[in-house]
């Protein structure tokens, strides 16, 4: 993003969450700050537990990133994205053209 946007590059950084699932993993990255964009989502791999390594990661991260976010003064802004994964239905084959 720094090299995309070199005009702005110190005007913002990129933190890595370890483990998003934490209720408290967002709590000290989002101080001092005014604008929290969210980018983090687990992707399938080799998941073999689509529930329990995604999604509830997926959800768990938001909420507690939302939560942090709500408690810290600063904070005027929160920016979240999704992934493609989101629209993908798992059950369809693999074979054949996925248009949504």
């Amino acid at each position: 993003m720094k090299s995309l946007f070199p005009t702005y590059a110190d005007k913002f950084e990129t933190v890595i969450v370890e483990d998003v699932k934490k209720p408290d993993a967002y709590d000290n990255v989002v101080q001092g700050v005014d604008i929290v964009v969210h980018m983090a989502s687990p992707l399938p791999g080799t998941a073999t537990d689509y529930e329990g390594e995604i999604l509830i990661p997926a959800r768990d991260g938001i909420v507690n990133m939302l939560k942090a976010a709500s408690k810290a003064p600063t904070v005027r802004r929160v920016v979240t994205t999704s992934s493609s994964v989101a629209v993908v239905d798992r059950k369809f084959p693999e074979d054949v053209p996925y248009v949504c």
